[in-house]
């Protein structure tokens, strides 16, 4: 599995342009490319499973791989995945899903958490 991250950093006033066409609403764009090496399963077994009814994805760069090998006892935390970055190998992205409640934000040192939109899952 590859983990492929795309941030775009949107022109103001073109949130709603670029939530339905994309095109000529960015400024700039960085696409980066992740291996899976770790699943990790919380109240579901894997994060496709989790993405077809999660609420809230959080998104968090790491310059190390979390010890942790499951999410069980997070409180709403369905499953995640981490990756090492395929580029730059000392970089790692750790996705976790959320079943109904938002993440914590506190000590998210960085961590991006955005509402998941229906429209924008594209799963196999």
């Amino acid at each position: 599995m590859l983990i492929k991250w795309i941030a775009c950093q949107v022109r103001e006033g073109q949130k709603q342009s670029f939530s339905r066409g994309q095109q000529q609403t960015y400024e700039r764009i960085r696409v980066e490319l992740y291996e899976r090496v770790r699943d990790m399963p919380g109240t579901m077994e894997n994060v496709l499973d989790a993405l077809a009814v999660g609420k809230w994805l959080r998104l968090e760069r790491r310059p190390v791989l979390p010890e942790a090998d499951s999410l069980a006892g997070w409180t709403g935390a369905a499953a995640g995945v981490a990756g090492k970055a395929v580029k730059e190998g000392g970089r790692f992205l750790v996705a976790t899903v959320w079943d109904a409640a938002q993440p914590d934000q506190e000590g998210t040192s960085g961590a991006i958490i955005a509402a998941l939109e229906d429209a924008w899952l594209v799963l196999p």
